[in-house]
C-alpha cells in the first residue's frame, strides 16, 4: 500500500510539472507577458460617481452599511495677484518668476514668492511662452523672440505666417511648429536654427521630447516621430481624428485623439502596443506615474489605465467639463473645469481625495498648470487664472493635514515607565 501511494504521488507531481512547463511563455514575448501576469493580479476596475464614491456593486465592502466619508481636504490659496488684462494663454515659469501673456499685448512679470509685479514687456504673444536656459521664449505673429528675465530681447527668429502651437523647451532644445507645417529645431541659448523639417500639416498640440526623439501631433491625424539631432523622420503613424498632446517615455508614447481613442505606441517604430476607447475627445495631455496613465475626456470622466496593458484600473465621473489635462500633485490626480470647482482623486484607487471651491470662474482655454516640487511632490503648486472683470493670477497648493491620533493616556496622569531589563 505504501508503495502504491508513493507511486501515485510521483505521478501527480509529474503531471503538475508538465502543466507548468507547458505554460512557460516564449522568450520573445517574455517581458510583455510578465507585465500581463502582473496586471491579472489587479482587482477589477472601480467606477466612481461624481463624489468619488464607488458605484453600486463595485465597492468591496458593499455588504457593509454605507457611511458618509469625511470631507476631503482642499487647496489653500498662497497668492492672488490682480492682472491689468485677461491672460491670453498659460504662463511660463522661470525660477520664482511667472511670465504671463496678456490680451492687451504685454508680457507681465510676477514674483510668485511676494506677488509683486516686476514690470512688463510689449509683445503680442499668440501662444503660451516657454522658459529655460535663463530665457523666456515668446511666439508672436511673425517671430520667435527670447527675452531675459528683465524683459530685454536677446535674439529673434523671423517666421512668416506665425506659429501653430506654443514653443517647447527641453534640455537646451527649443522646438517651434509653424502654421505652414514646418518644425524647427533651435539651440535655445542663442537662437541658432539647427534644422527645419516640413511635415505636411500644422501641429495640433504641443510636441513632446524623450531621449533622442521628438513626437509631433498633427492636425491631419498623424503622429510623427523626428530624430532630435537632425529632424529626420523616424516614423509616422495615422491615428484618425485630430491628435492631442503626447506624453513620451523612452520606450513608449501615450496620445489621445478627437476620435475618442487613447493609444500607447512603441517609440522605436510607432506600432501600437494597445489602445482604449473613451466616450469623448481626449482633453489636454495625459500624465503618468510608475503604474498608471491618467486621461481626462470630454465625456466628463477621468480614467486611470494600466500603462503596460491598457486595462482600466479605475474611472471617476467628474462634476464638470474638464479644462485641459489632469495634473499630478504627489499621489493625487487633479482635474479642474472652467467653473470654480476642482477635484483631486487618489492615484491608487480613484477615491475623492481633494475638493477645491474657488470664488471665480477660470479663463476658458487657459488650463491650470502645475509648478512641480521635486523634493516633495505633494506640495507641487497649481497656477490658475480667473475671468474678468478683475482677472487674477492665483497660486494654489494642497492643504496637508496632520492625522489626528487619540491620546493613549489622559493628560495629567503619570505614565508608567518600564524598568530596565534584568541581566
Amino acid at each position: 500500500m505504501r508503495v502504491a501511494a508513493a507511486t501515485l504521488l510521483l505521478i501527480m507531481v509529474s503531471i503538475d510539472v508538465s502543466r507548468v512547463a507547458a505554460q512557460d511563455p516564449d522568450e520573445d514575448d517574455a517581458e510583455d507577458r510578465v507585465r500581463q501576469d502582473e496586471d491579472d493580479d489587479e482587482p477589477a476596475p472601480v467606477r466612481r460617481d461624481r463624489r468619488g464614491r464607488a458605484a453600486r456593486g463595485q465597492d468591496r465592502d458593499q455588504d457593509q452599511p454605507t457611511q458618509e466619508a469625511p470631507p476631503a481636504p482642499g487647496l489653500e490659496t498662497l497668492l492672488r495677484v490682480r492682472l491689468e488684462a485677461s491672460p491670453a494663454a498659460q504662463a511660463a515659469v522661470l525660477g520664482r518668476m511667472a511670465f504671463v501673456p496678456l490680451r492687451n499685448g504685454r508680457l507681465v512679470r510676477i514674483d510668485l514668492d511676494s506677488g509683486r509685479s516686476d514690470g512688463s514687456t510689449p509683445v503680442e504673444a499668440t501662444h503660451a511662452p516657454a522658459a529655460g536656459d535663463g530665457l523666456v521664449f515668446v511666439v508672436s505673429a511673425e517671430a520667435l523672440t527670447a527675452f531675459d528675465p528683465s524683459g530685454t530681447a536677446r535674439w529673434s527668429v523671423p517666421v512668416a505666417g506665425g506659429f501653430a502651437t506654443a514653443p517647447l523647451w527641453d534640455t537646451g532644445w527649443l522646438i517651434a511648429s509653424t502654421a505652414g507645417g514646418e518644425v524647427m529645431g533651435i539651440r535655445a541659448r542663442d537662437g541658432q536654427v539647427l534644422w527645419t523639417r516640413h511635415v505636411g500639416a500644422p501641429a495640433s498640440a504641443l510636441p513632446a521630447i524623450a531621449g533622442d526623439r521628438l513626437y509631433v501631433p498633427l492636425r491631419d491625424g498623424r503622429l510623427v516621430a523626428l530624430e532630435l539631432l537632425t529632424g529626420a523622420v523616424a516614423w509616422e503613424r495615422p491615428l484618425g481624428g485630430q491628435v492631442g498632446a503626447p506624453f513620451a517615455l523612452d520606450d513608449r508614447v501615450f496620445v489621445g485623439t478627437s476620435g475618442k481613442h487613447f493609444y500607447c505606441l512603441s517609440t522605436s517604430d510607432g506600432k501600437g502596443r494597445w489602445k482604449f476607447r473613451v466616450g469623448g475627445s481626449i482633453t489636454g495631455a495625459p500624465v503618468v506615474d510608475t503604474r498608471h496613465v491618467y486621461v481626462a475626456a470630454l465625456d466628463n470622466v477621468l480614467r486611470a489605465l494600466n500603462r503596460f496593458s491598457g486595462s482600466l484600473a479605475w474611472e471617476a465621473g467628474l462634476p464638470f467639463r474638464p479644462l485641459g489635462g489632469p495634473l499630478m500633485l504627489g499621489d493625487v490626480v487633479f482635474v479642474s473645469g472652467v467653473g470654480p470647482e476642482a477635484n483631486g482623486y487618489s492615484a491608487a484607487d480613484g477615491r475623492l481625495a481633494l475638493q477645491h471651491s474657488g470664488t471665480r470662474d477660470l479663463v476658458e482655454g487657459v488650463a491650470p498648470q502645475s509648478i512641480p516640487n521635486a523634493r516633495l511632490p505633494e506640495l507641487s503648486r497649481v497656477l490658475v487664472f480667473t475671468r474678468p472683470p478683475d482677472p487674477e493670477l492665483q497660486l494654489l497648493q494642497r492643504r496637508l493635514e496632520v492625522p489626528v491620533e487619540p491620546l493613549r493616556e489622559m493628560i495629567g496622569v503619570p505614565v508608567p515607565i518600564a524598568p530596565p531589563p534584568e541581566r
